[in-house]
């Protein structure tokens, strides 16, 4: 067990979310203080305001096919390409641009989970995925893809989208807690739900 923390270079001992890359490379994203790069073989680098960053609350961090690392953050999404040139993407709606979570589909789309519905990337914007109020209007903490079905987890429970319709799952509606924050699908049959305060 190796210990990363500000004393070795670290930009914040306060990390929310972390991934890593195709290349081996993790990015720790701080509450407050930008993004850390960690190539575990040589160097670790740090991105904040400093740097230009307009927000450093990084909530998400996903990747696309182009490699571009994708960073969720309460104002926009920054991308930052590898030459590390930054990009800031913001959608129509103010609490879109509260992202919770990033999803990159099995065909390589970034779904993108805000405060105010499920938005989708495309052309260096952010865009409604599906324009069903029950998404819409509803705050998205948790994406997940089974076979041709999107669900997504919510203050208020889970739904499915699958061709443009929306499913609420009913069975959501009948236990202690329904505010569902992360998915995890082993398989079509078994699907992991965490909740935000009665467990799994």
């Amino acid at each position: 067990l190796k210990e990363i923390k500000s004393e070795n270079g670290l930009i914040s001992n306060d990390n929310w979310t972390l991934t890593e890359d195709k290349n081996g490379f993790l990015y720790f994203g701080t509450n407050g203080n930008g993004v850390s790069i960690y190539n575990p073989k040589e160097f670790l680098v740090n991105y904040n305001n400093s740097f230009g960053f307009p927000d450093d609350k990084i909530l998400s961090i996903s990747e696309d096919n182009f490699g571009n690392k994708l960073l969720g953050t309460k104002t926009g999404l920054i991308k930052l390409n590898h030459l590390n040139k930054f990009s800031f993407i913001k959608a129509d709606d103010e609490r879109g641009n509260l992202i919770n979570v990033l999803y990159k589909k099995k065909n390589g789309e970034i779904l993108v989970g805000t405060y105010h519905g499920l938005k989708i990337l495309k052309n260096n914007s952010l865009k409604n995925f599906v324009n069903d109020p029950q998404i819409v209007n509803n705050e998205i903490y948790a994406i997940a893809e089974i076979g041709n079905k999107i669900l997504v987890g919510t203050y208020n429970g889970v739904y499915s989208i699958e061709e443009n319709h929306v499913y609420k799952i009913s069975y959501f509606d009948n236990i202690e807690s329904n505010f569902i924050i992360s998915i995890l699908p082993i398989d079509s049959n078994q699907i992991y739900f965490g909740s935000f305060d009665k467990g799994i």
